[in-house]
């Protein structure tokens, strides 16, 4: 994956998504979420999943691929002692967020770009812009780097799986589990899965430091 490609992918990407902005709003529908519930169902997972650090501290959070500040509602809601900084491609969903939550930091970026504990992608890479599988592949490995480089403890992401071979339906990237794993032990020191009994369709990847 180049460079010029990735940005290519993300320029169609934030297209696709302004689209559906339009008809639906800054609303769960119009991120194409199923529902609220849904994506806090997601959500109760990936803070499990940062608790298990154990942190004595006021944790800090990268988010990448924020929308429209949907987990810093759901931190504050949950009374979590944090620091968030929210990251997205797309620059409307970003200004939405800095008008809504003065006070927070956001940017229009792909990966983080301040040093924070832990980085999460709550589905971020489930809406791909290719039916090419092998090119989606690189392009969430591709970003996974560019993410963990200012992740102090590590990284945790969510992908739809498939019990069969990885496929695009649409426009939605299904991982095979197995195949995703050792790809990722590939590029990074130590990998960990994640099942989650509260979101069925998602596999959960923490990568550490």
């Amino acid at each position: 994956m180049n460079n010029l490609l990735n940005l290519f992918l993300n320029s169609q990407i934030v297209k696709t998504y302004n689209r559906n902005l339009n008809l639906n709003g800054f609303t769960p529908l119009g991120l194409f979420w199923n529902s609220k519930k849904s994506q806090y169902d997601r959500f109760d997972t990936l803070l499990f999943l940062i608790m298990k650090f154990k942190f004595k501290h006021k944790v800090s959070i990268s988010d990448i691929g924020c929308g429209y500040g949907s987990f810093l509602a759901y931190l504050v809601e949950k009374k979590v002692n944090f620091y968030y900084s929210g990251y997205d491609i797309n620059k409307n969903l970003i200004k939405y967020c800095i008008r809504n939550y003065p006070e927070i930091f956001f940017k229009v970026s792909y990966y983080p770009t301040e040093l924070t504990d832990i980085t999460i992608a709550s589905g971020t890479y489930n809406y791909t812009a290719t039916d090419n599988v092998k090119i989606w592949e690189e392009y969430i490995i591709f970003n996974l780097k560019k993410c963990i480089v200012k992740s102090k403890l590590g990284l945790i992401f969510n992908l739809q799986f498939t019990k069969k071979e990885s496929f695009i339906k649409n426009n939605i990237y299904y991982t095979n589990v197995e195949f995703m794993l050792n790809k990722l032990k590939k590029e990074f020191l130590k990998v960990n899965k994640f099942y989650s009994t509260k979101s069925l369709s998602d596999i959960y990847f923490i990568i550490l430091k």
